[in-house]
């Protein structure tokens, strides 16, 4: 991340003649210590291309794992769903349904 950021950086100064940081904070993430968190997240960037009004649902987002991780498509697919799907019921059917309500509700 030190790289792309300062490389980009260096990049976008020049094109548009500024001098200074472009990005000031270190990149930082965490790994997500409960499920809540991991759900989330997961709702987060679900919803993401909603919210900024490029999409109007999130499973007409190509570029998001939403559609594959809810069956309704395959265009990732190495994605596992397993780990988000088994929070929301015993079969796979009432687990989407169930993901998909709760990803809605965030709405």
């Amino acid at each position: 991340m030190h790289y792309l950021n300062s490389a980009y950086g260096r990049a976008f100064n020049a094109r548009h003649d500024r001098v200074g940081y472009l990005v000031r904070d270190r990149y930082w993430s965490r790994r997500k210590a409960t499920d809540t968190e991991l759900l989330t997240a997961f709702r987060y960037v679900a919803l993401n291309p909603v919210e900024a009004g490029v999409e109007e649902r999130p499973e007409d987002c190509l570029w998001s794992s939403y559609a594959t991780t809810v069956g309704l498509a395959e265009t990732f697919p190495f994605v596992d769903p397993t780990v988000v799907l088994m929070q929301f019921g015993p079969t796979r059917a009432a687990a989407i349904a169930g993901l998909q309500r709760f990803v809605g509700n965030g709405l």
